[in-house]
């Protein structure tokens, strides 16, 4: 039995020193541990023996179990590893975008962009611009993809700053871009033109309108090639006085002056740039007598294009689109309305079409459609009550087909030119032209497709093939 004992290593081999003096001797080759009594105590026996061999065998046992766990947690790392491994060699680089390399002037408020930066399998979570050369600046925001600094005031006639742009994604992969932006020195006033550009104004078309009309001055066409227009100045420069709603701003309006012949107004812009510089540029517009009102029938009230388009649109007939302005030139024309009814009073196709069957003009069926039709005229006078050609007159000169063989589109055409008779001048029906054949014949396009206006033109044209007494109340 052994009571005290002492251990010494040596290498790879331990000596356990007996209390009766023996030693036993363990070592470990070749992964399997070993015990040897190199010296037998008096007390030793074969129960002592029996104890050694089973203490040897349970020792070796516990040191082959460990070796095996050791080994097996090894592997296991090892696995685990190989899969970091693999996981991050998939694991896509972002790409980083600084944007284009540019000149801007000494002062200016320049922007570093890197909204364009991506990541193909992530995002980007963080971007960081720093300056690598020139003549230093403070980075306004530089942790994010929209920094910003001002140019400096340089001595040389330029000086080329550089940034980089570090991105980096929710992977922690990072990518870099580097851009260049060259800073011009302001030039003397002697030379201003050899390094800033002035700014472009545009005043718009000239054009012709009728008196009384609200005519709308644009020029926010204006442009600046290196910077930004930053204020507008409009002046009237000939014509009758009137006053500018607001002379100040890129749009302005006014109201055509009452002419009894054509007068022309002009107007000068004048624009200024973010560095300073100026630009003009001038507009005629011809202000002609409304002879058109003659084209109105003279007996019972009538109303302006302006006092329609705004009873019924709330807007100056200058205004309209071209849709919007062939329907109230359409109402002009065929004044007075019966019955002494106000604009706002008389219905469009549209509005008939809504009221009736809950449909817009164009969704209507074939019935439908010759029904507001006939109730639209019917606001002008008794429609159709002093017809020459009935119905099937019209269509069988026209298309060769009877009425009721008729489109919806042409059937609520036709039904017009009955209603609207008689035609001017003694026309025969097949010369009678709709408004989507003289858009074809004049103009090789749909009546959507045309100018306001053209449209207004088509309007009129259209009209003048009715006589005179054309509509009127009783």
């Amino acid at each position: 039995m052994i009571t005290t004992s002492k251990a010494v290593t040596t290498g790879v081999v331990v000596l356990v020193l007996l209390a009766g003096g023996g030693y036993v001797a363990a070592s470990d080759i070749g992964g399997e541990l070993q015990i040897t009594s190199l010296t037998q105590g008096q007390e030793g026996g074969a129960d002592g023996d029996a104890a050694q061999r089973a203490t040897a065998e349970r020792t070796r046992t516990g040191s082959n179990d460990a070796a095996d766990r050791s080994s097996t947690g090894s592997d296991d790392e090892a696995n685990t590893g190989d899969e970091a491994a693999t996981a991050r060699a998939t694991n896509a680089a972002p790409s980083a975008e600084a944007g284009e390399n540019r000149t801007v002037p000494e002062g200016r408020v320049t922007d570093l962009d890197a909204t364009d930066s991506t990541d193909s399998d992530g995002e980007i979570r963080s971007y960081a611009w720093r300056q690598t050369d020139g003549p230093s600046v403070a980075i306004e925001d530089p942790e994010t993809s929209t920094a910003s600094f001002t140019a400096p005031s340089i001595d040389a006639e330029r000086a080329n700053l550089t940034f980089v742009l570090t991105v980096r994604d929710d992977d922690g992969a990072t990518a870099t871009d580097a851009v260049t932006v060259t800073v011009n020195r302001r030039a003397e006033e002697d030379d201003d033109d050899d390094h800033l550009h002035p700014p472009s104004a545009e005043a718009g078309s000239d054009r012709t309108v009728d008196e009384d009309a609200t005519v709308t001055l644009d020029a926010t066409a204006s442009s600046d090639p290196d910077g930004s227009v930053q204020s507008y100045a409009w002046t009237q420069t000939a014509g009758p006085d009137v006053a500018l709603s607001e002379p100040d701003a890129a749009s302005t309006a006014f109201t055509a002056p009452s002419v009894d012949s054509v007068v022309t107004l002009t107007f000068e812009v004048s624009v200024t740039d973010d560095d300073g510089r100026t630009d003009a540029d001038t507009v005629e517009i011809s202000v002609e007598p409304d002879t058109r009102e003659s084209s109105a029938p003279s007996d019972g009230e009538s109303y302006t294009r302006d006092e329609i388009a705004r009873a019924k649109y709330d807007a100056a007939f200058s205004d309209l689109g071209a849709e919007r302005a062939g329907r109230v030139e359409e109402l002009y024309l065929r004044q007075p309305f019966a019955n002494a009814t106000s604009p706002g009073e008389i219905r469009t196709r549209d509005e008939l079409a809504n009221e009736r069957y809950e449909s817009d003009f164009d969704g209507l069926d074939r019935n439908q459609t010759v029904d507001v039709q006939r109730a639209f005229d019917g606001q002008f006078g008794a429609a159709g009550s002093e017809g020459e050609h009935s119905r099937d007159e019209i269509s069988l000169a026209k298309y060769d087909y009877e009425f009721r063989n008729l489109s919806t589109e042409t059937a609520g055409e036709m039904e017009e030119l009955y209603n609207r008779q008689p035609f001017a001048n003694g026309m025969d029906p097949e010369d009678v032209r709709t408004r989507a054949e003289i858009a074809d014949d004049e103009y090789g396009e749909s009546l959507d497709e045309l100018s306001r206006e053209t449209r207004i033109e088509i309007e009129n044209e259209y009209h003048e093939q009715f006589a005179a007494d054309d509509g009127g109340g009783e």
